[in-house]
């Protein structure tokens, strides 16, 4: 389970809502991205969990409180990245993921991460023959990376957002890849998050082997939710007669604080 925030931009932006639609001007500055923003999230997970006939056993469910924080800058190979830092509060203790993050005209992208501990890594991921035949394609894309500065790095950066978002745009995420995830910006949408109307882009990733479905509402004031549900999964990859379980998540913005 891979959970990601994501960011856009410095420039000047305007986002404002028409009726039925959302209007951006100069969407290269859309997503804020100041040091010392911050927004706290809650996310809830609900697990349905089957035997090996397919026959329904429990639904469970659990909430984990979770903060994502713009950091710093970090010059990697030469190229200056800005850092996001996301603070997860898990059941078994605090997990910490860092995404690192450029934007130009064509739009926002990401170059790496860096892994703190509580999180699976690419090494343990391609050191298992068995796993990496089964492994989602955004981890197969990811266990190419390369390490420096402490930041691992892809090959090429993955284009999480490609200006201008419009409602029916479409993009792949990883360049010069084949059959890859791509997304798709599905319809406008407004949130109410702490007594305020958000007017957002609903966007979907579609990446059918890891996802029955993954959509994101990007404001001009961040990322504000996810939801997405994934493929029935095998508790023990490959052997169906421990069970399978589908998950089924929820992350969204309880507040959060622009710089």
């Amino acid at each position: 389970m891979e959970r990601k925030i994501i960011f856009i931009g410095l420039m000047v932006f305007v986002l404002y809502a028409c009726s039925d639609e959302v209007k951006v001007e100069n969407m290269s500055g859309f997503y804020p991205m100041n040091i010392g923003t911050t927004w706290n999230y809650e996310s809830t997970s609900y697990i349905t969990t089957y035997d090996s006939t397919g026959k329904f056993q429990q639904l469970s469910h659990t909430i984990e409180p979770q903060t994502t924080v713009v950091t710093k800058d970090t010059a990697v190979n030469g190229i200056v990245l800005r850092q996001f830092v996301t603070t997860i509060m898990a059941l078994s203790g605090p997990v910490y993921e860092a995404f690192y993050y450029r934007q130009d005209i064509d739009g926002l992208k990401e170059y790496g991460y860096s892994d703190y501990g509580g999180t699976w890594t690419d090494t343990e991921i391609i050191d298992s023959t068995s796993q990496s035949k089964k492994q989602s394609f955004i981890q197969r894309f990811k266990a190419k990376a390369t390490f420096s500065n402490n930041v691992f790095l892809y090959p090429l950066p993955l284009l999480e957002l490609s200006y201008p978002l419009t409602v029916n745009s479409e993009w792949c995420c990883y360049p010069n890849v084949t059959n890859g995830a791509s997304k798709h910006v599905v319809e406008n949408d407004t949130l109410q998050i702490d007594g305020k109307a958000y007017p957002c882009f609903k966007i979907e990733t579609i990446e059918p082997k890891e996802y029955e479905y993954y959509y994101e509402w990007i404001s001009n004031a961040g990322l504000l939710k996810t939801e997405s549900q994934s493929v029935m999964q095998d508790w023990v990859t490959g052997d169906k007669s421990y069970g399978q379980y589908r998950e089924h998540i929820i992350t969204i913005v309880k507040s959060l604080q622009l710089k």
